[in-house]
């Protein structure tokens, strides 16, 4: 899914563009107790402040950058570790890529940080350097817990916070096309390493998030990216959470 239509389902939900309405509660971008105007999330102050710097963009392709999820490969692993009594992992700062949007989608996805269906890519170093700078302007909570809170870097400060958007550059867009082609060939190519007569259903199984919950469909799955990404000759880093990007499949956490 892209960020267009992520982007438009959180406005279709809203029943307009940018949701704007009031009610009072805790701003997920300053932490204060302010009235809610944008998404019932996002304080008027935090909406100016973003508008002021963003809103004459005239950029078609964007960058957001976060903190990874709960169901982010490190996550996963982390839970493993706190488990055996061990240090969890730090998140990873990522950058996602938003082809063709609009800076009032761009503004749903910072204000609402659904994030999910998007493909993320390692933040620049740049990118860190900024982050930096928002972290500090913060207090981080007397009491925090949840996934919703970063681990490392950034950590006891919640994820909504950890956010920022900029235009894209001409150099990300294209990474961003070539990686996309990538996605597209591993993921033809894996399936045509399956059987004939079991490759549509795989691939509705892939789309529903169902194979991770079937060891042995997810383990067949694995080990045909892993061939395909040898046949099609991958340019890139192969990192864990490259294999939930695919197209078709979207990952479930198992918790």
């Amino acid at each position: 899914m892209d960020a267009v239509t992520l982007a438009a389902r959180i406005s279709q939900s809203s029943g307009a563009t940018v949701k704007i309405s009031v009610c009072e509660g805790v701003c997920n971008k300053c932490g204060e107790r302010k009235d809610l105007v944008l998404f019932d999330c996002v304080c008027g102050s935090c909406r100016d402040s973003l508008d002021t710097e963003l809103a004459d963009a005239t950029a078609t392709d964007w960058v957001l950058v976060a903190t990874e999820g709960p169901d982010s490969f490190n996550r996963q692993i982390s839970k493993a570790l706190a488990a055996k009594g061990k240090a969890p992992r730090p998140d990873r700062l990522v950058r996602y890529a938003c082809r063709n949007t609009t800076y009032t989608q761009m503004k749903a996805l910072w204000a609402t940080c659904n994030l999910s269906d998007l493909i993320a890519a390692a933040a620049t170093p740049e990118d860190y350097a900024e982050m930096k700078l928002i972290s500090a302007r913060f207090k981080r909570p007397d009491k925090a817990a949840g996934d919703d809170i970063a681990v490392g870097t950034f950590g006891g400060l919640p994820r909504s916070r950890l956010v920022f958007i900029r235009p894209a550059g001409p150099i990300e867009i294209a990474e961003h096309d070539e990686k996309q082609r990538w996605y597209r060939d591993v993921y033809d190519a894996a399936l045509l390493k399956l059987p004939p007569d079991e490759r549509q259903a795989f691939a509705e199984k892939l789309s529903a998030g169902r194979t991770l919950h079937d060891q042995i469909l997810w383990d067949r799955w694995d080990l045909a990216v892993r061939d395909a990404v040898v046949a099609t000759k991958c340019p890139f880093r192969i990192h864990p959470t490259d294999w939930w990007r695919l197209p078709g499949h979207r990952f479930f956490s198992s918790a």
